[in-house]
């Protein structure tokens, strides 16, 4: 779960960095549940259409509820990033943090 999370964490972040100019908070909520929610609608129906492990009406209802925990996630990983100076672009001085 560790794995995963991190990894999830990680998209997020990447999908962030890409946008070629600074983004706000309210910004990072909603990519991070529009990332959420694509993830687990690709995750969910291959493995809907693949295997016996789930039904239609959790394979739906799933994406749904991680556009909240993407949401979240992309909120948190924002202000974190405000934080710790990780929003400055390529050119642009960086946050240092003394000890």
């Amino acid at each position: 779960m560790f794995v995963g999370s991190c990894a999830y964490a990680a998209l997020i972040t990447v999908m962030m960095g890409t946008t070629g100019r600074p983004i706000t908070t309210g910004q990072a909520v909603k990519s991070g549940a529009v990332v959420g929610f694509l993830l687990w609608v690709t995750a969910d129906f291959i493995l809907y259409g693949s295997t016996n492990l789930s039904n239609l009406t959790r394979t739906a209802v799933d994406p749904v509820l991680e556009l909240v925990r993407g949401g979240i996630s992309g909120g948190i990983i924002a202000l974190i990033l405000a934080k710790v100076g990780g929003g400055a672009r390529a050119g642009e001085k960086r946050a240092t943090v003394s000890v």
